[in-house]
């Protein structure tokens, strides 16, 4: 998992995949993640497999690893959905080349895709499992801040600053009828917007996280 300033990378690396992964993914976000295919007790593609669809991933760039020169191996790769493939032997300044486009075009995007939600920054419209989704302008303020912050926490007074440029009492107490209805329009997402400890964050309805 890497975090990246211009081309100067710093991250973590696992050299065991059975280690905790989640534990990191709850540090990011993160630029890019780049997985190695071969590895022991858990292969590269499974492990594809367990982030893209783990709560904390955050839908950044997935990028395998591998020192297999085969067609097929690479062609696998591509179909699961990697955003690229690199390859031990290249030239080192290819392989942080390709890393880094990967994570401009990554950052440039104004779409955040998560869980089946899709939020187009520039054009304000939200779709859930690609069904069009009304939201008022301060759902979809509200709803932004929280993804871009995601896996964390928003505290409440922050929120309420970002999405209304006021921290006036009454604004704050109007939070929670905008949260209840935001989660009756986002109906059948696994997710929806709670508040814990005086600070907002995604909840997944399997957590049990009371507001």
């Amino acid at each position: 998992m890497w975090s990246c300033t211009r081309k100067n990378f710093s991250g973590f690396i696992f050299e065991d995949s059975s280690l905790n992964y989640e534990s990191v993914l709850k540090q990011g976000p993160f630029d890019a993640i780049i997985i190695d295919i071969h590895m022991p007790y858990l292969d590269g593609f499974k492990l594809f497999e367990k982030i893209q669809s783990n709560t904390y991933y955050n839908g950044c760039p997935l990028i395998y690893c591998t020192s297999d020169r085969t067609d097929s191996t690479n062609l696998d790769a591509l179909k699961m959905g990697a955003d690229d493939v690199i390859n031990r032997f290249w030239n080192k300044e290819i392989v942080r080349e390709r890393i880094y486009q990967q994570i401009t075009k990554y950052k440039k995007r104004n779409i955040i895709s998560f869980h089946g939600l899709k939020v187009d920054l520039d054009q304000m419209k939200v779709e859930l499992n690609e069904q069009a989704l009304e939201l008022t302008f301060t759902q979809f303020k509200i709803l932004t801040t929280v993804l871009k912050s995601h896996p964390h926490s928003v505290r409440k007074e922050q929120l309420v600053k970002s999405v209304w440029d006021s921290d006036h009492e009454s604004v704050i107490k109007s939070l929670a009828t905008h949260l209840s209805n935001m989660r009756t329009r986002l109906t059948g997402w696994k997710f929806y917007v709670c508040t814990k400890d005086h600070s907002i964050r995604l909840c997944e309805y399997s957590d049990h996280v009371g507001e």
